[in-house]
């Protein structure tokens, strides 16, 4: 009888230790520390190569870029505005280019555009336009534009990668609304912007404890992309010289070197 209630007293205390230690919820992202890029040894760079691709947003392994409870955008675009990232002009992203640089009130013409629609004024009745402001939003974003360098460390004999900058990208239409493309809205220099990304949760489709932000996202290259454009002579990209089925053959190409 004392064994049983022995046994009985053991198992109420692990029970009760294992409830206790149990806590559903990740650590906070403010906890978490940037991981830095591997040194690569003076010598050690064997082979590099620049890669431009593209996210999908509307894929399904990239939604989490827009259906994130913080979307990527709307990340970029508050942290563009309380002066914490630089927006540049194209992807010549370093600072001591200042001509390239975009101010936030240049930012803020790019994402909102006015448009002007007719109305009746309700004093007069006669015909009067009307200014409306139309600006940007996450939605609207249909896919990211990342400028990346892979190189071959001879080192460690690794392949590594690392992101040099990112845009978001938005849909171009003419004065008669017409769809002429896209254009990137403009490029932020990715590493500084990893200092904002550790800050922001991202879902972890893995594992729902483990704590998992933007910047881990982009460092596990967890999301599909299609490159569109590898350094080339005569800085062309992919679907000016190929397209249909063989640009996607020449991305895949461009993949496996």
């Amino acid at each position: 009888m004392k064994n049983k209630m022995l046994l009985l007293l053991i198992l109420i205390s692990v029970s009760i230790c294992n409830s206790q230690s149990y806590n559903p919820k990740p650590s906070s992202s403010k906890d978490k520390e940037i991981i830095s890029y591997q040194y690569v040894k003076e010598g050690g760079l064997h082979w590099m190569k620049r890669v431009t691709r593209e996210i999908y947003v509307d894929e399904k392994i990239n939604q989490v870029f827009q259906y994130n409870k913080k979307s990527l955008f709307s990340i970029l675009k508050n942290a563009i505005a309380t002066g914490d990232l630089q927006a540049y002009s194209n992807d010549t992203i370093y600072p001591e280019e200042l001509e390239k640089n975009i101010s936030k009130e240049d930012v803020e013409k790019i994402m909102c555009k006015i448009e002007e629609f007719e109305g009746i004024d309700p004093n007069s009745f006669e015909p009067i336009i009307i200014p409306v402001p139309k600006c940007i939003e996450a939605k609207d974003i249909t896919k990211f534009r990342i400028m990346e360098d892979w190189y071959f460390d001879k080192n460690t004999s690794s392949m590594k990668v690392h992101i040099i900058s990112i845009a978001p990208i938005m849909n171009v239409y003419s004065t008669e609304n017409m769809y002429l493309g896209t254009t990137a809205m403009y490029w932020l220099n990715f590493d500084q912007l990893r200092n904002i990304l550790i800050e922001y949760p991202v879902f972890n489709r893995a594992n729902d404890d483990a704590l998992f932000t933007w910047d881990d996202l982009f460092l596990a290259r967890t999301f599909n992309s299609l490159v569109i454009k590898e350094s080339n002579a005569f800085d062309r990209k992919i679907a000016e010289y190929n397209t249909g089925i063989d640009a996607l053959l020449e991305a895949d190409r461009v993949e496996q070197v």
